[in-house]
């Protein structure tokens, strides 16, 4: 899972995934996001930290998710090394994943993974759509400053156009006031 930013629909998977036992976040990387979303909205160590501050989350581990899956490693945690503290007994989804879009399930019933689908219930939210959501509001700041700022130009052109109709007031750098709203508008 990516949690990238995490939303609802992501504390409510966790807090069901614990009545599974210890919940293991297999965290994709910042690779991953970018060849699947294009941006990284947090940072791996961030997502790490955020999870890691829920009472739910045992561990949080890095996967090599290269080839798009974290198969990989699955089947590193999975396989029987003495030297390993635990395995994978379960591999949960919560939300819009199913066995038929979900390329891990193959893996898992090769291992002997139980599977167990629609934690936290139905899909709640969407990582993508809240980052969408929050460009869109962007845009629209960024527009809403577009036209103040040609109001302010504007404005300032009529300044300038009044000031010098009188001939005696007249000043090479043009007009004071103007100036002051030009060199305001400039530091924003």
């Amino acid at each position: 899972m990516d949690f990238d930013p995490a939303h609802i629909g992501h504390y409510r998977l966790l807090k069901e995934a614990q009545n599974y036992g210890r919940v293991y976040v297999l965290l994709n990387s910042d690779d991953w996001l970018l060849r699947k979303k294009g941006y990284v909205f947090m940072s791996w160590a961030e997502r790490k930290e955020m999870l890691l501050g829920t009472r739910w989350v045992y561990d949080v581990l890095p996967v090599d998710d290269n080839d798009g899956t974290v198969c990989s490693t699955l089947k590193d945690f999975t396989l029987p090394y003495e030297s390993r503290h635990y395995r994978f007994t379960w591999f949960g989804n919560g939300g819009d994943r199913r066995g038929d879009n979900t390329p891990e399930v193959n893996l898992c019933n090769e291992l002997g993974i139980q599977l167990a689908w629609g934690l936290g219930g139905a899909k709640a939210s969407s990582s993508s759509e809240l980052v969408a959501k929050a460009r869109s509001k962007e845009g629209d700041l960024v527009k809403e400053y577009r036209e103040l700022l040609t109001e302010a130009e504007d404005e300032i052109s009529r300044l300038d156009s009044l000031y010098f109709k009188d001939e005696d007031y007249q000043f090479t750098n043009g007009n004071p006031v103007a100036n002051k709203i030009r060199q305001r508008l400039s530091s924003l």
